[in-house]
């Protein structure tokens, strides 16, 4: 039997939880792979707890925004200097500490560019646009050459358009804010996105998250919309 919302919501905090606590055991803390593991699980699935939060209205998502965010900014100042056989790039999801740094109104690390540079220097195509996005979002780079610079596969048509459409919201072009919209809806049928982590709203997940790409892309540019990929202001009510 599928969970509920409350459920969903309930359960990937726990997980988020126990990953934490992992993280603080020397077991975990002398293994760089699963340091990496831990991290990663702690801030995907508070988000992933947040966007069900958030897509349901069950509550304002900021708390585990923030701390999804302190995950991720414990990551990028730690597990870099890790000596671990994982490549960095692959390493952790670096960029998501600029989606949300934005969404909650807090700087991001310094270190964020450096590192966000070399990561996209040896990603893959879908790392790569990530990291271009967030390097924009600092002011550093650009997601278009990135795009223009890459071959994709036709399973990654999806992808580029997204990406295509992210760089004309933050080009100024508002009225593609719609298309975001509807290309996220388009994950849901979409075998790239199906096959992909679940806070990114692939198959069965897009009705249960939002586009938290979309919504740090919309604080940033400072966009007022009436859509459910906006941030909820701290007072909003929530159902």
């Amino acid at each position: 039997m599928a969970m509920t919302p409350n459920e969903m919501s309930a359960f990937f905090a726990e997980r988020a939880s126990k990953s934490v606590s992992a993280i603080d055991s020397l077991k975990v803390q002398n293994v760089p792979l699963l340091l990496d593991l831990n991290f990663r699980q702690a801030a995907q699935n508070y988000l992933m707890s947040a966007l069900v939060d958030w897509r349901h209205r069950l509550a304002n998502p900021r708390h585990k925004l923030v701390n999804a965010f302190d995950a991720c900014k414990t990551a990028i100042e730690l597990l870099p200097g890790l000596d671990s056989p994982t490549p960095l790039a692959t390493r952790f999801r670096f960029y998501d500490t600029v989606y949300l740094a934005t969404l909650i109104d807090i700087d991001p690390p310094q270190s964020c560019s450096r590192i966000f540079q070399s990561c996209r220097a040896d990603a893959g195509i879908d790392l790569a646009l990530d990291y271009s996005l967030a390097e924009q979002l600092l002011g550093t780079g650009a997601i278009l050459p990135t795009i223009e610079g890459r071959t994709f596969s036709n399973e990654q048509a999806l992808l580029r358009k997204t990406f295509v459409t992210y760089a004309a919201i933050l080009d100024g072009n508002k009225g593609k804010i719609g298309t975001a919209e509807s290309n996220f809806a388009e994950r849901g049928s979409d075998s790239y996105y199906s096959g992909g982590l679940q806070i990114d709203g692939g198959g069965p997940d897009n009705s249960s998250v939002i586009d938290y790409r979309l919504a740090a892309i919309l604080k940033a540019t400072g966009s007022e919309m009436d859509t459910i990929h906006a941030m909820p202001s701290t007072g909003r009510t929530m159902r």
